[in-house]
């Protein structure tokens, strides 16, 4: 199976590889380990802004991968944030490519799991993000509130606290919507 990082071809070593890529920060997949992987495509009215907010507040790290227009925006930029990735780019209208401070807000709320999150919750408000719903214990068994990035995008920040069942999932569920929380 052919690797797919940008780096390595089957005829190259695999032990330098995986010291390149290391080194280069790239998520070294091989093809069918992408088949199933979502990766956002970000549209930012500042890219290059909202790569260092990422990096700064979701300990993102920025692959080699970055491409920027002859007038400087950005046309495309990968970050990895533990084992995924966001892409970014700034706006270009002419192929439809508009962030949703353009279109007034974002349907779309990405989730990002992380050891603590309080702290990375914080941080991101530090970093002038505004905080949409408390960090809170979910009844799902997630401690995880919600806030819009200074870029106009929605993220839950969230982390694991207790396995629930289907059953109990079901049960709490039903206790909040004909109760309330």
């Amino acid at each position: 199976m052919a690797t797919v990082c940008g780096y390595y071809t089957d005829d190259q070593d695999p032990n330098n590889h995986e010291k390149e890529c290391q080194y280069r920060k790239f998520l070294c997949l091989k093809a069918y380990e992408i088949i199933n992987r979502i990766t956002p495509y970000l549209c930012c009215k500042n890219a290059a802004r909202a790569a260092e907010f990422y990096v700064n507040t979701f300990r993102a790290e920025e692959t080699d991968i970055r491409v920027e227009t002859p007038d400087g925006q950005i046309g495309h930029v990968e970050l990895a944030i533990g084992n995924g990735r966001i892409m970014l780019s700034d706006e270009f209208p002419e192929m439809g490519a508009l962030s949703p401070e353009t279109l007034g807000g974002s349907p779309i709320q990405i989730v990002i799991e992380v050891e603590d999150a309080d702290a990375v919750f914080q941080q991101a408000l530090e970093h002038g993000a505004e905080e949409l719903q408390a960090v809170i214990d979910r009844f799902y068994g997630k401690r995880a509130g919600q806030l819009k990035d200074p870029f106009g995008h929605h993220w839950t920040i969230s982390m694991h606290i207790e396995d629930v069942t289907p059953e109990e999932l079901h049960r709490r569920a039903q206790q909040i919507f004909t109760e309330g929380e």
